[in-house]
């Protein structure tokens, strides 16, 4: 047994290089193996999508964006809940296994789906960017008390904060997490505006806080990350501190304004922010 089972090891290592393989996968025969394969297929038609799609924004093309039921095919599969024969599909050989994809996987559908998604991912992909945008920075009016509902300025700068929370261990990694979730919604952003700054300043600030984990230091104050630029930022307590210049700030509250959803229904915090400026325009 255990020379078949190192044997079945090597075998599986050879496929590795085109299906990536763990520690459980080795055992995985059947049902479970093939489903790896064809999970594998579907992401490189994604992946392939993803090239044929004109799109500024880091959102993609994934398996998990198809219709539901080509995504629960996937999943479900590898538990033969489709199967009209449990047994033989549990127990069955990769042929019969493949076969069986073959007569009953939606093959239009997926080609129709993927047509839709090539067309449609750069919007897809601004709006939830610009969502994103409104809850890390608690744009929306539902999460401000009355006397807060501006964006504090000074001078030609504008502040907006991502908050973060707990004690000295889970701050420093709460502020990663916040940070890391900025990330992508910043380089969208930047695709589409043309407007840069806002994507390196976080990349900055994630160093300082990777920094301050590895060597296990206290959770940063008043660290002043990318100072004196267009867009620079701050550690305190329990958030990081944002600084626009208003050429930025302004062109992320056009993006906002353009592709985000409000949600909460209850407006914004800068829907009334630049509009002479827009009527102008």
């Amino acid at each position: 047994m255990a020379d078949e089972y190192n044997k079945g090891v090597n075998l599986l290592r050879e496929y590795s290089k085109v299906v990536p393989l763990d520690s459980d996968a080795y055992r995985l025969i059947g049902r479970k193996q093939m489903h790896r394969v064809f999970y594998y297929w579907l992401t490189t038609i994604c992946n392939q999508a993803n090239k044929n799609a004109s799109n500024v924004t880091t959102v993609e093309i994934s398996v998990e964006r198809l219709p539901v039921e080509l995504v629960n095919f996937c999943s479900n599969m590898r538990f033969s809940y489709y199967s009209e024969e449990p047994e033989k599909f549990s127990e069955g050989s990769d042929e019969w296994i493949a076969k069986w994809i073959i007569d009953n996987f939606n093959f239009n559908l997926l080609l129709d789906s993927i047509k839709d998604l090539e067309n449609d991912i750069q919007s897809i992909g601004l709006a939830e960017s610009a969502t994103s945008l409104i809850s890390s920075f608690g744009l929306s009016n539902a999460y401000f008390n009355n006397e807060l509902k501006i964006v504090p300025q000074k001078k030609d700068r504008y502040f907006l904060k991502v908050g973060y929370y707990g004690s000295h261990y889970y701050a420093r990694h709460g502020a990663g997490e916040c940070l890391r979730d900025l990330l992508g919604p910043a380089l969208s952003f930047e695709g589409e505006s043309g407007v840069l700054g806002f994507s390196e300043c976080i990349k900055q600030a994630l160093k300082e806080v990777d920094l301050i984990s590895r060597l296990d230091l206290p959770n940063p104050k008043r660290v002043n990350i990318s100072h004196g630029r267009p867009v620079s930022a701050v550690f305190f307590k329990e958030h990081v501190r944002f600084v626009f210049s208003s050429e930025v700030f302004k062109e992320l509250v056009r993006f906002i304004k353009a592709y985000g959803r409000d949600i909460h229904g209850r407006g914004l915090i800068i829907d009334q922010m630049f509009i002479d400026e827009e009527v102008a325009a």
